[in-house]
């Protein structure tokens, strides 16, 4: 959850005219941000690493957690954990989280840890084009780098596609949740975009901080700003969001070229992953198995770009780093290499694959 809950106290101003000396043991604000978390049926939420929220000089701190009643909250010096009860418990606490300095200066979040059940609801996966696609879980519709209309004369949206966009009609009506991925034009379009949301104001975009900003008058947005490696986590739209900064080049002067954002979303026991423009060369197996953790995620759908299901040096990314249940070859255009759609289902027989925009896949039961 990209929240960060400051605390600023008026008290150090009077400390400082009434004890000067006592400035230099107390500190003005600090802060800490907390993660929510969505699990599965047979999974544990991650433990909280104190070092990791907390200001790197804090020492002689003191943590307590409120809010929990079904959960169990352990808290040692080094983390937090949160344990479900053993016999199948499924729902979801909001619990509250303060550290205290020993001045008694102290700062405070909240976060939600639900253990979601897997209803097994019906999934269908409509291409948009090229990375783009909507998303339906049951009653939820999810909407990733849809929104856009082309670049240059290699691949455009057909006009009655960006249409029904535009104006939010079906397929593409009551979206929930719309997440881009990062600003390059066959992904992202701010004038497709703030069309859909004006006729969609209920939906939740999640995207790059300059995309939010831009929409942040038609809905709510949430920007997501990450470091290389970095990844959040946060409830959203009543679904489960795992947002990961997954390199679209490599990292130059410290700096990112471009910030691409990865997503998990998991909704009624379903785990989509849709890694937007992950550049193999630069993300190993390692970073997507171990870093990550895509492997334990158990990912229902995973959405990837279509050369890494085509050359031999990256098809390890999925079948060692994320091992989906079925995958979904995205980026049909503007690539190099040109998709190949014979060669992806020669090395994934069972890969899901689309011939043309608004085409359909359901999930089998």
């Amino acid at each position: 959850m990209l929240k960060k809950i400051v605390l600023f106290s008026v008290v150090m101003s009077v400390i400082a005219l009434l004890c000067p000396a006592a400035v230099t043991t107390a500190r003005d604000a600090f802060e800490i941000a907390v993660d929510d978390q969505v699990i599965l049926p047979g999974e544990q939420f991650t433990p909280i690493l104190l070092a990791e929220i907390a200001p790197e000089d804090m020492a002689e701190i003191a943590w307590s957690v409120t809010g929990n009643e079904a959960l169990q909250v352990q808290i040692t010096d080094e983390a937090i954990t949160i344990t479900p009860p053993e016999d199948g418990w499924l729902g979801t606490e909001t619990l509250q989280f303060e550290v205290c300095d020993p001045a008694g200066i102290c700062a405070t979040d909240e976060a939600i840890f639900w253990a979601m059940a897997a209803t097994q609801p019906p999934v269908t996966v409509t291409f948009v084009g090229n990375a783009g696609f909507l998303i339906t879980v049951g009653d939820k519709k999810i909407l990733i780098d849809g929104l856009f209309e082309g670049l240059n004369d290699n691949y455009w949206v057909p006009d009655d596609v960006i249409e029904l966009l535009e104006t939010a009609a079906p397929p593409f009506d009551n979206i929930d949740l719309i997440l881009i991925t990062h600003e390059h034009a066959d992904h992202y379009s701010r004038r497709v975009t703030r069309r859909h949301l004006e006729n969609n104001p209920e939906a939740v975009l999640v995207s790059v901080p300059n995309v939010a900003r831009q929409m942040a008058l038609y809905a709510q947005t949430i920007p997501v700003d990450l470091a290389v490696g970095e990844s959040t986590q946060m409830v959203v739209a009543d679904m489960g969001l795992e947002v990961l900064n997954i390199l679209h080049g490599p990292v130059r002067d410290g700096q990112l070229v471009i910030l691409n954002l990865g997503f998990v979303i998991t909704v009624d026991g379903v785990r989509i992953l849709h890694t937007g423009d992950l550049d193999a060369a630069n993300v190993s197996v390692e970073d997507l198995r171990d870093h990550y953790g895509l492997v334990d995620k158990h990912i229902t759908l995973g959405m990837v770009p279509h050369f890494i299901l085509t050359r031999r040096d990256y098809r390890t990314r999925v079948t060692e780093g994320i091992q989906p249940d079925y995958v979904i070859p995205i980026h049909y255009a503007y690539t190099v290499p040109a998709y190949n759609e014979r060669q992806i289902t020669r090395n994934f027989p069972d890969a899901v694959v689309f011939q043309a925009e608004l085409e359909s896949w359901t999930m089998p039961e």
